[in-house]
């Protein structure tokens, strides 16, 4: 994203502000970024001097890809099986 000055960056988000509306925690937050998991596990977030920071509209788009994601997963299980894997199995003793 190329940010000039006629960009709206909208809204910036602190860690803690991030983890309340994702509803986990800092610790979480920190945690998914030492381990490389920037923009799969959390949204990708931008480095303001020494503060992490995070653009509440990216925020929202991670958000509703991740339901995205979800709702295909979804979809998947829930497509129809064969006929001879719906039929009862019989158990013999």
């Amino acid at each position: 994203m190329t940010i000039d000055s006629n960009t709206d960056i909208g809204e910036l988000m602190l860690a803690n502000e991030v983890a309340d509306f994702l509803r986990t925690t800092t610790a979480s937050l920190y945690n998914q970024l030492s381990r490389g998991n920037e923009g799969q596990t959390i949204p990708s977030s931008i480095q303001v001097g020494r503060k992490r920071m995070w653009l509440k509209s990216d925020v929202i788009a991670w958000l509703q890809a991740q339901k995205e994601k979800t709702q295909l997963r979804m979809d998947v299980n829930q497509t129809p099986r064969p006929a001879d894997l719906n039929k009862p199995t019989i158990r013999r003793i």
